[in-house]
């Protein structure tokens, strides 16, 4: 494992108006609806929230983690139960040259796969699959 940078300086930006918006609009909805982004636990969700507002996650090869982060490519996926490779994941993700780039498909993957319209569209599937009807 590298060593922490201690002068690495962590820089937390407020979330735009239009972004607390958004976020705001899609958890009003999917409460208004029972949607629970498709049956996320409360640590998954946390992990969509965090996307979508450009949040690189890193977290464990456990439940619908591995679903939700491409390793490397929006976040990292640790090995479960090694603080090691999780202490490694977050270095990586601050340390990372290319961050804005790792932020942007962050939000992208929580925007393209949870997203209102995503989420109602797998439910329309599953009624439409479980009926034999066609919503």
């Amino acid at each position: 494992m590298k060593p922490y940078d201690k002068d690495i300086d962590i820089v937390f930006s407020p979330m735009s108006d239009e972004t607390m918006s958004w976020l705001d609009e899609l958890l009003t909805t999917c409460k208004r609806f029972g949607v629970d982004y498709y049956n996320a636990s409360e640590k998954d969700r946390a992990f969509v929230e965090a996307m979508s507002c450009g949040v690189p996650c890193v977290g464990f090869n456990t439940g619908g983690i591995p679903e939700m982060i491409d390793h490397l490519h929006n976040g990292y996926v640790a090995q479960r139960k090694s603080s090691e490779d999780l202490a490694n994941g977050i270095h990586w993700v601050l340390t990372e040259p290319e961050y804005a780039e790792l932020s942007a498909q962050a939000c992208r993957k929580a925007i393209g796969n949870y997203s209102e319209s995503i989420i109602a569209k797998k439910y329309t599937e599953v009624y439409n699959k479980i009926t034999g009807k066609y919503a």
